[in-house]
């Protein structure tokens, strides 16, 4: 299942320079599976339209800063630092959800199968490359 990221309103996004900037809160539901979990900025709650993107951007983040909350800490991975290294630099499959959230409790990776169910509802700061 993936981590749903909540954003209440335009005010929560800004653009500086060529960098969109938002802030997003968390939620978390299913399970975890090792390696990370898909950190979706896709909107499953508005049906009008199913799916739209919650961000004004259609790749996935560069940079993701979500603080520790209790014993829970969080990593992100881009697509880009999920896929070996190769020359050229893979860019496919930089679609705005296929960046992983990695999940730690006092320093060490969640279990596969975990419930995310109890973990707290966090902030994060997310940022993306242009104004796409």
């Amino acid at each position: 299942m993936p981590a749903n990221v909540t954003i209440n309103d335009q005010r929560w996004q800004f653009i500086a320079g060529n960098k969109y900037f938002v802030l997003g809160t968390l939620r978390f539901s299913g399970t975890y599976v090792t390696g990370g979990i898909p950190l979706s900025f896709t909107d499953i709650r508005n049906p009008i339209p199913v799916g739209a993107a919650l961000v004004k951007a259609t790749r996935a983040p560069f940079y993701a800063s979500i603080p520790n909350s209790g014993t829970y800490s969080f990593g992100y991975l881009t697509p880009a630092q999920q896929a070996p290294i190769a020359d050229p630099p893979i860019t496919t499959n930089m679609d705005i959800n296929n960046g992983l959230l990695q999940i730690f409790s006092a320093g060490a990776e969640l279990a596969g199968a975990a419930s995310l169910a109890s973990l707290p509802l966090v902030t994060g700061l997310f940022i993306f490359q242009g104004t796409e």
